[in-house]
């Protein structure tokens, strides 16, 4: 396995927190497959070194929105590990500041700064417990950006597929806190970006691992991808938001 590193705090759950599920509204069925990135030069943004995996997460779905406009973006280590410090006060030269982030806060971050100037517009909270959410982030939005409390026995998956093992390498979290964006699915698994590298795994897995999911939504993805907003109640969110 390659030198990486994790760097997802526990999940926080804000009840103010805006649920996707309010706010559904297409008649249609949801996707039943996409699979957004491949061939895009993801890098490891710093993530082999710190725990900077929630802002490398981040940039991996700038990058995907970025393809599907038509407007290519490359993060650099210095972008990713620069959000790290404005969001926790990391510090390259002490290593007692590399103590990773909290999602729930970073994606605040990145609807009122951004990385590089991108910006979402809104997120919601995705119910894990209901896969259409999931196909439907994935699939209609670009992306889910998901949490993982990974076992021990991910770490000989890497580059493979995650898959549910047996034992006590099995344990959620006996690895670490770990982000993600979902960059695409079938019937059969999904796919995320980690360490500069497209990773497969189970549905299983990610029911048995994901603690916390969110749809970022970006008006830049929508107006590429030919998705109507009509898919989403965005109106009624975005009152919602500003009532917060």
């Amino acid at each position: 396995m390659v030198d990486v590193k994790l760097g997802k705090n526990a999940a926080r759950h804000d009840p103010r927190t805006l649920a996707y599920g309010t706010y559904r509204t297409a008649a249609e069925a949801p996707p039943t497959s996409a699979h957004w990135g491949h061939g895009l030069p993801f890098a490891m943004l710093g993530n082999n070194q710190y725990g900077d995996c929630v802002e490398a997460g981040y940039a991996h779905q700038l990058q995907i929105w970025g393809d599907r406009a038509g407007a290519p973006f490359v993060p650099t280590d210095t972008e990713a590990l620069g959000a790290y410090t404005a969001i926790t006060g990391f510090n390259p030269a002490d290593p007692q500041t590399d103590k990773g982030t909290d999602i729930l806060t970073a994606v605040g971050y990145w609807k009122s700064t951004g990385m590089a100037g991108q910006k979402i517009t809104a997120y919601a909270s995705l119910n894990l417990q209901v896969q259409a959410e999931i196909s439907e982030a994935i699939g209609w939005y670009g992306g889910a950006y998901i949490g993982v409390q990974l076992p021990l026995s991910a770490q000989d998956q890497v580059g493979k597929q995650w898959t549910v093992t047996t034992g006590p390498d099995a344990v959620a979290g006996s690895w670490g806190g770990h982000c993600v964006p979902l960059s695409g699915f079938d019937q059969d698994q999904l796919w995320c970006i980690t360490w500069g590298a497209v990773q497969s795994m189970t549905w299983e897995f990610l029911a048995t691992y994901c603690d916390e999911a969110y749809v970022l939504l970006a008006t830049d993805w929508i107006a590429a991808s030919g998705q109507s907003p009509s898919k989403l109640a965005w109106g009624q969110l975005l009152a919602d938001l500003a009532n917060l």
